[in-house]
C-alpha cells in the first residue's frame, strides 16, 4: 500500500531537486526562476511540496502580491494569491493535495483574493476548482510538439507561413540573438497599442530577462528592427513568452523570426513549446482570432486550458476591485 501524501510548506527555499520535480511535470511556472521572478517584482513567495514519506511526489509555488507603495493595505484588502499554474505533480492525488494546501496557504496569508491558472492541464479540470468554491471558466492555449529534428519544423508550418519565411530569408532578413530585451521593447509597444491594449510594463519585462535563462531574438533587415520576441527553454519545455513586431509591411519577419525559435527549441531538446492563450472555437475576439490564425500557421494546436478565482475576504475583495476599477477609470481619462 502506498504511503499517503504528505503537504509541507517549506521553511527555507528549496535546492535543485525543486526543479527537477518542476520540470519532470514541464512546469517551467513553478521553478524557482519563477519564484525568483515575482520577489524581483515586489512580491513573496510560499513553496508547497508534496511527499510520499521522503519522496516529493510534487511542488507548487503561491505568489502573494500586494500593495508596492503601501504595504500596510496588504492585511486591508490589497494582498492577492496566485497559483501560477496546476500543480506539478507525477499524480492526480499528489495535485489535488497541493491545490487544497495551496488555497489554505492563501488563506492563512489572509489573501483578499485567490486565482489558480493551469496553464498546461495535466491532472487537474474545471470541476476540481469549483468544487473548492472558485469560479472558473475555460480558455484556449497554443502547443507545439517540437520535432527532434530541426530540419522538420519547417515542414509543420503551413504553406503560407513557409512563403513568408523564405522571403524574408530572401529579401536580406536576418534573425539574431540581442543583448538585452531593449529591442524587443519598442515593438511590443506597437504590437499591444494595435490590439487597443496598454503597453506592457518595461521593468517587468527586464526582470523576466534578468530572473529566466531567457533569449531574445531579433529579425533585422538593413539595420531596421521588424519583429522580436523573448523565448524560455528548460529541459522538454520552452515558452514563448512575449513577441512584437514593427508597423507596416515587415516583409514575413515574424514567421522567419519564429522558425528560427522552434529550430533552436529542437536543438536544444525542447519538445513541447508554450506560446500563450489563443482562441478556442465559437471565441468572437477579433484581436485573439488573428494571433490564433498566425500561430495556427507556424503549427501550433490550440488546446483547452483553464482558471479560476475566488474571494477569501469578500468585503476586502470587492473594495479592491471597486478600487481598482477606479484607479483604470481614471487612468482611461488622462
Amino acid at each position: 500500500m502506498d504511503a499517503p501524501v504528505i503537504v509541507r510548506i517549506l521553511a527555507e527555499e528549496p535546492a535543485a531537486w525543486w526543479d527537477e520535480v518542476a520540470l519532470r511535470a514541464r512546469s517551467i511556472w513553478h521553478t524557482r526562476d519563477f519564484a525568483r521572478l515575482h520577489r524581483e517584482c515586489g512580491g513573496t513567495v510560499r513553496f508547497l511540496a508534496a511527499f510520499r514519506g521522503a519522496t516529493p511526489t510534487g511542488v507548487a509555488l503561491l505568489l502573494l502580491g500586494g500593495s508596492r507603495k503601501l504595504p500596510l493595505l496588504d492585511i486591508l484588502f490589497a494582498r492577492v494569491a496566485l497559483v501560477p499554474d496546476e500543480p506539478a505533480a507525477g499524480d492526480r492525488e499528489s495535485a489535488i493535495a497541493l491545490l487544497g494546501g495551496l488555497l489554505a496557504e492563501a488563506r492563512r496569508a489572509r489573501a483578499a483574493e485567490a486565482s489558480v491558472r493551469v496553464e498546461l492541464p495535466r491532472f487537474l479540470d474545471v470541476p476540481d476548482l469549483t468544487e473548492r468554491g472558485l469560479a472558473a471558466r475555460r480558455r484556449g492555449i497554443a502547443l507545439i510538439e517540437v520535432p527532434p529534428d530541426p530540419a522538420a519544423v519547417e515542414r509543420g508550418m503551413a504553406a503560407p507561413a513557409r512563403r513568408q519565411a523564405r522571403k524574408a530569408a530572401r529579401l536580406g532578413v536576418r534573425v539574431e540573438v540581442a543583448d538585452g530585451v531593449e529591442p524587443l521593447l519598442p515593438l511590443l509597444d506597437l504590437s499591444f497599442l494595435r490590439s487597443g491594449l496598454p503597453p506592457r510594463d518595461h521593468g517587468y519585462v527586464r526582470a523576466l530577462d534578468r530572473c529566466l535563462p531567457a533569449e531574445v531574438l531579433v529579425a533585422r533587415k538593413d539595420g531596421r528592427d521588424l519583429a522580436a520576441l523573448l523565448w524560455v527553454a528548460r529541459g522538454e519545455m520552452g515558452l514563448n513568452i512575449f513577441h512584437g513586431r514593427a508597423d507596416g509591411d515587415v516583409e514575413g519577419a515574424p514567421n522567419l523570426l519564429h522558425r528560427e525559435m522552434l529550430e533552436q527549441a529542437s536543438r536544444r531538446g525542447v519538445r513541447l513549446l508554450h506560446t500563450g492563450d489563443a482562441a478556442l472555437p465559437g471565441e468572437t475576439d477579433p484581436r485573439i482570432l488573428g494571433i490564433t490564425r498566425f500561430k495556427e500557421s507556424l503549427g501550433f494546436a490550440i488546446h483547452p486550458a483553464f482558471q479560476g478565482s475566488i474571494a477569501l475576504r469578500p468585503f476586502s475583495a470587492g473594495l479592491r476591485r471597486r478600487l481598482l476599477a477606479l484607479r483604470t477609470g481614471a487612468g482611461r481619462r488622462r
